[in-house]
């Protein structure tokens, strides 16, 4: 039940999971931050089964530091990161199945921003905004009103807070607590958020 949602500005990447760790029916962290970071400037999700997501994650996150250190400390660019990544997508699912769903984006050395989404098939694509895994069955219309390029910090926020309010109205499981990261030419920033929209709060 990861929520993970994605979009970019002209100047920033923006990646947002919620912070609960769920095993069946339990719950057994609600501080998980998601969102794997490299580089300083490049973040990472990867969802789907726990035991494929948790080994991917980490057998990506060494590598491309392994790749960093081998050139010389010349860091990759996001393009050449995710297009690595797919291949070991591709070279993992004809060895043997797996399941996992990954969003890179971040800031590259030119302090311009991407977004990359690769499925569990390891189609790789590039857009403005995802979401992945149930919230796209609500947040992609969101961001078809309400997103644009334009946006500035607290215009994230508040597009993120709206993203919350949908996804709390409309799906059986509310999550309320979401970590939110943004890559700009000065990092990454870290804002936890806890919201409940009114619509939910008790009278």
């Amino acid at each position: 039940m990861d929520s993970v949602l994605a979009f970019t500005t002209k100047d920033a990447a923006v990646v947002v999971t919620d912070m609960s760790t769920n095993q069946d029916i339990f719950v057994l962290d609600h501080q998980a931050d998601k969102i794997h970071e490299i580089f300083g400037k490049h973040m990472m999700v990867v969802t789907g089964d726990p035991g494929d997501s948790c080994s991917h994650s980490d057998f990506i996150k060494r590598n491309l530091n392994l790749m960093y250190y081998r050139d010389n400390k010349q860091q990759p660019t996001i393009n050449a990161s995710v297009n690595w990544i797919r291949e070991g997508m591709w070279e993992s699912i004809r060895d043997h199945p797996i399941h996992v769903k990954i969003v890179y984006a971040g800031i590259d050395e030119d302090n311009q921003p991407s977004l990359y989404t690769i499925d569990e098939y390891g189609a790789l694509m590039k857009p403005q905004h995802i979401a992945q895994n149930y919230a796209m069955y609500f947040l992609l219309s969101v961001f078809d009103k309400y997103w644009n390029n334009d946006l500035d910090r607290e215009g994230i926020i508040e597009l993120v807070k709206k993203c919350i309010t949908v996804l709390n109205r409309r799906m059986m499981l509310q999550q309320h607590r979401f970590m939110i990261k943004i890559a700009t030419a000065n990092g990454i920033e870290r804002i936890p958020i806890d919201y409940t929209p009114e619509i939910l709060k008790a009278e």
